[in-house]
């Protein structure tokens, strides 16, 4: 069984020891996707982090019920390791796909065919000309504001 480190208000793989199949399974999940685990005998529902300015980030976070169970623990037990374990088959009444997943299980950006990235590249792009452009001649700021 695996164990993890209270370090964070998150729950980082980096963290994670005792079971590398869990640990890859864990870092290999979409941004946005959930996932059910057991922290300390009780159900638990994270999700991936979003990437952030410098790319993905390793770490889920607690959502839902999760949070105040993730409060009890953080900062109280800080340092401290907790067993965790994947659970399998989400709870009932439980979403079994991600609430950011397409109709084919995975995110819509993954899903989407090549003509349809193209073409939001290319939509992208086309941000670049649009809003307002002044073709005129410059001035000092003074005068600019004056106008």
């Amino acid at each position: 069984m695996a164990n993890v480190q209270i370090r964070d208000t998150s729950l980082w793989t980096k963290h994670i020891d005792g079971d590398p199949e869990l640990k890859r399974k864990l870092e290999a999940l979409g941004a946005g996707e959930r996932v059910w685990l057991r922290v300390g005998g009780k159900l638990a529902c994270f999700e991936k982090m979003r990437p952030g300015p410098n790319g993905p980030m390793p770490g889920l976070k607690p959502v839902d019920e999760t949070r105040e169970l993730w409060s009890q623990l953080y900062p109280s037990r800080k340092g401290q390791r907790v067993e965790i374990d994947l659970e399998e088959t989400p709870p009932p009444g439980a979403p079994a796909a991600s609430p950011v997943a397409g109709s084919r299980g995975q995110p819509e950006w993954a899903a989407a065919s090549d003509e349809e990235r193209d073409a939001a590249w290319e939509a992208f792009k086309a941000l670049t000309r649009a809003g307002w452009r002044s073709d005129g001649a410059g001035g000092e700021r003074d005068d600019l504001h004056e106008h």
